[in-house]
């Protein structure tokens, strides 16, 4: 099992057969960067893979993992003054998240366009 440290301290867990959270689910906060826009992944295997696929470079950039898009509303306090970019999945759940993002925020870019026939950027990765 993979472990990724969350905003509460926990830990995201992910194998093969296993998707949860040792603790309470928060999101994965990484700002460092006062005017870069904040790009939003639903979770770390999507992050991984855009840095992989080199839309990313590794050190210039913000980014939230959601862990779960049930996190939105704890998203919502990072990305209400910056500009954001989208890379959620292709699915309903996705789909939702964006447009409650969009209705709070000032997305500048939603790039969920760039794997129009997979379902996240990890699976696009992996095609």
């Amino acid at each position: 099992t993979i472990g990724f440290r969350n905003d509460n301290g926990r830990w995201e867990l992910r194998n093969s057969f296993y998707k949860g959270c040792l603790g309470c689910k928060s999101i994965t906060s990484l700002i460092d960067l006062a005017d870069a826009p904040v790009v939003v992944f639903e979770g770390f295997f999507d992050y991984m893979s855009c840095i992989e696929l080199g839309w990313l470079p590794p050190s210039c950039h913000n980014a939230i993992v959601l862990n779960s898009v049930s996190q939105i509303d704890s998203a919502i306090p990072f990305l209400f003054s910056r500009q954001v970019i989208l890379c959620l999945d292709n699915d309903s759940a996705g789909r939702s998240a964006a447009e409650k993002i969009k209705a709070k925020c000032q997305v500048i870019d939603d790039w969920s366009g760039r794997y129009p026939t997979c379902k996240d950027i990890n699976e696009f990765l992996i095609k």
